[in-house]
């Protein structure tokens, strides 16, 4: 009787750690796509109908990295980045052929890193949640509805970059699926942004361009710093 009672016990666990328990995933699915805003508070105020915001995100993040490694598209990206890198440095004349490959290696440890699981969990992660808060303060109360709010929005950005990948497949070109992934998370994020935070229409565009402005001119900036480094490295060596 009590080994029956601990295996229920368990499998009650694993069913809502999993959110097979009430159709978890089908809801959280069904209701990101459909109505975030609608999801995400809900959530807040205590409902059990949807998965956590940390297991929907850190379980996309993880089935992301699996299937675009299994597919070939992540390598396939990096290679296309690490071939407009290598075009850029190798066409300065000032620059001998080992600068220029060391140069290739260095930024390809940074973007390996950038793009790694690891990197989108210490890096993009915790700058993408100060951004939202930055951004959108003000109108929800708390941090931890902000925290909500990107979570939720950023596996749901996961699943529809993921799902975009699989049109590699079929033969259209990495830079291709890349813009498609763009525009569709851009207007994604603004349509759930605004359900959220309950702004107008011109208000959630204007603030969704802000955030991604602001978040991509970050990254560039780290990217020309990163680059800066690698030059006072190779110029303290040439002396």
């Amino acid at each position: 009787m009590e080994e029956k009672k601990s295996s229920g016990e368990f499998r009650e666990l694993a069913e809502e750690f999993t959110g097979l328990e009430g159709n978890k995933v089908l809801n959280t699915l069904k209701g990101l796509t459909f109505r975030p805003g609608i999801v995400i508070s809900n959530h807040l105020k205590g409902e059990n109908r949807f998965l956590s915001p940390v297991i929907y995100f850190f379980a996309l993040l993880t089935i992301q990295f699996f299937v675009l490694s299994l597919t070939g598209f992540l390598d396939r990206v990096f290679e296309v980045q690490m071939a407009r890198i290598s075009e850029a440095f190798g066409g300065d004349e000032s620059l001998e052929e080992d600068q220029v490959s060391r140069i290739v290696e260095q930024f390809g440890g940074f973007l390996t890193f950038i793009m790694s699981e690891i990197g989108q969990k210490l890096v993009i992660l915790p700058f993408s949640l100060a951004l939202i808060w930055l951004i959108y303060r003000g109108r929800k109360a708390g941090f931890k509805s902000h925290i909500w709010f990107g979570l939720y929005s950023f596996g749901h950005i996961i699943l529809i970059s993921t799902l975009l990948a699989f049109l590699w497949n079929v033969g259209i070109s990495p830079d291709v699926i890349q813009f498609l992934t763009m525009i569709i998370t851009v207007f994604y994020w603004i349509f759930a942004s605004g359900q959220f935070y309950q702004l107008s229409r011109w208000k959630a565009i204007g603030l969704g361009l802000l955030y991604y402005l602001l978040y991509f001119l970050f990254f560039s900036l780290v990217g020309g710093l990163f680059g800066i480094y690698i030059g006072f490295q190779l110029a303290s060596e040439m002396d």
